[in-house]
């Protein structure tokens, strides 16, 4: 593997990483937007250090590897821009999204033929579009705005586009969607056996899991939800299972509230 292809695969697990977390929209696209300048920073670092092995290298560089990571820097700067107008209201809101896509749609209108290259799968002219030297000349460099032409072929920055449109067109769905809210605290307010009881029927139940999951998993999970400590469960419980009375008596209880509650509702 590469050096270029290596820090490649370690930012996309941290971009896997960021979206794993409940965190709220605006602070991963902006994470996301800080990643991909701090690699593209390393990766020009390395290039001016290293250069390229061979031409495959290069390619790969310039076709697999920095668009896809500009295309994640370019989308998500609009997103933290969307996000930002969220307040303006849903109709400009909508305006404002519109207007994100239409800019970028424009590169498949203006370069069709790029586009159906780039859709193909063919690799016949990877070396005119993905090397320096190809494309020192070209007119991409002139036409497109901020091309650095000793650190890009034009191209690669029009495929960036490209990816940024898919990635806005999924993520933008986003703003839609209720930002990740910190679970309310619960204490348990009855019994800790009471709350042993529930953890045993649902356990014995086979309700997590597949009933694959240890009774003590089950009981520390709970017991930090409800701000109870469980590490005694297996004590509690061989208590409840030798009651001289009945033994599930919380959960008689629970259900027979439950059904009252649902017959007065019907009535």
């Amino acid at each position: 593997m590469s050096t270029y292809k290596g820090m490649f695969t370690a930012y996309n697990s941290e971009i896997s990483e960021l979206y794993k977390k409940r965190t709220d929209n605006k602070e991963r696209a902006d994470n996301i937007v800080e990643l991909s300048d701090v690699l593209l920073g390393k990766l020009r670092a390395t290039f001016e250090k290293e250069g390229f092995t061979d031409k495959q290298e290069e390619i790969q560089f310039f076709k697999e590897i920095k668009p896809k990571i500009v295309a994640h820097r370019i989308a998500n700067s609009m997103l933290l821009d969307l996000y930002f107008k969220q307040r303006l209201g849903e109709e400009e809101l909508e305006k404002n999204k519109l207007e994100k896509l239409i800019q970028l749609r424009t590169y498949f209108a203006e370069h069709q033929e790029f586009y159906k290259y780039i859709s193909s799968g063919n690799h016949c002219r990877d070396d005119q579009y993905f090397t320096l030297v190809s494309t020192k000349n070209d007119i991409i460099t002139k036409i497109l705005p901020d091309i650095d032409r000793n650190f890009s072929t034009g191209y690669d920055m029009l495929l960036a586009n490209m990816y940024a449109y898919d990635i806005m067109r999924e993520k933008a769905e986003s703003l839609d969607e209720k930002e990740y809210k910190p679970v309310p605290q619960l204490t348990w307010s009855l019994s800790k056996y009471d709350l042993v009881e529930l953890i045993l029927a649902l356990h014995s139940y086979k309700a997590f899991n597949n009933g694959k999951t240890d009774l003590k998993d089950v009981a520390s999970a709970l017991g930090q939800i409800f701000n109870m400590n469980l590490n005694d469960i297996n004590r509690a419980s061989f208590s409840i299972k030798n009651r001289k009375k009945e033994n599930t008596k919380f959960l008689y209880e629970l259900a027979g509230n439950l059904n009252r509650i649902i017959s007065d509702s019907n009535r």
